[in-house]
């Protein structure tokens, strides 16, 4: 692993294998844009994750996938929620999309997520991601009466 998440040769790599093109942008509540879907669905996941655990403790699942030279990479981070469902920027879901159809790894707290994905915490990514959490995700969590 070369220490990065979601490097754009994975990004291009899953395009054209088609695995981008599994996940729309439709979102729970419609008020998502999608440039903001999209790039908390494609590799700033894991800070909305970290942001959602360090928030409320939700733990948090990864999918593992590999590419094409058997390199491993995070292909989509989620947290669980008590009641059992499983949120990431559409909000809480009964499951999230799978990416890759890679092996699910958790629970996880932020530092069992950076050592499986390789990489260290930004705190910067963290406190943006948890500004995008506050704006889109909570409230959904609000409106299913989860938070």
């Amino acid at each position: 692993m070369n220490g990065s998440i979601f490097t754009l040769g994975a990004v291009g790599a899953l395009a054209a294998m088609g695995a981008l093109s599994k996940r729309g942008t439709q979102n729970v509540h419609g008020q998502i844009p999608d440039e903001v879907v999209e790039s908390y669905s494609y590799g700033k996941c894991v800070w909305l994750a970290i942001a959602l655990y360090e928030a409320y403790g939700w733990p948090i699942y990864v999918e593992m996938d590999r590419l094409p030279d058997g390199e491993a990479y995070v292909s989509h981070a989620h947290n669980k929620h008590p009641s059992g469902l499983e949120i990431d920027i559409l909000g809480p879901q009964t499951e999230v999309d799978s990416f890759g159809g890679g092996r699910i790894e958790g629970p996880l707290d932020p530092a069992g997520l950076a050592k499986i994905g390789g990489f260290r915490v930004d705190r910067e990514k963290v406190n943006e991601a948890a500004h995008i959490m506050r704006r889109y995700v909570d409230p959904a969590l609000r409106a299913k009466g989860l938070i």
